[in-house]
């Protein structure tokens, strides 16, 4: 080990005993938080031609969004919308129907 390596590990290690004795405050660490854009609403029309584009099923899409068959129904006979994960995940696919190989277990 270079001698610089082992005094700068030293002065570590020394820094550490004096937070243990109550002889040194840690320094505050800050991290920015991160705002991301809302999930985009979806009509019954968009859900299908998302689907469609991406050659899926209706129990195909709902495993990939990792939801039920009947949700996936809900949402094309507009009974219902997609909300969080599931709308965020519409979007990627709609931007990048590809993504869905990423998915599949046998490709």
């Amino acid at each position: 080990m270079k001698e610089a390596d082992f005094e700068e590990l030293k002065a570590g290690f020394l820094e550490v005993k004096e937070f243990i004795d109550g002889k040194r405050k840690l320094k505050k660490s800050t991290r920015r938080k991160k705002s991301f854009i809302a999930p985009r609403s979806f009509r019954a029309d968009d859900i299908r031609m998302i689907r469609e584009k991406a050659e899926l099923s209706q129990h195909d899409l709902a495993d990939a969004l990792g939801v039920g068959k009947k949700a996936v129904q809900s949402w094309e006979a507009n009974r219902n919308i997609p909300g969080g994960s599931a709308a965020r995940l519409l979007s990627m696919i709609n931007d990048n129907p590809e993504i869905i190989e990423d998915l599949l277990e046998n490709r």
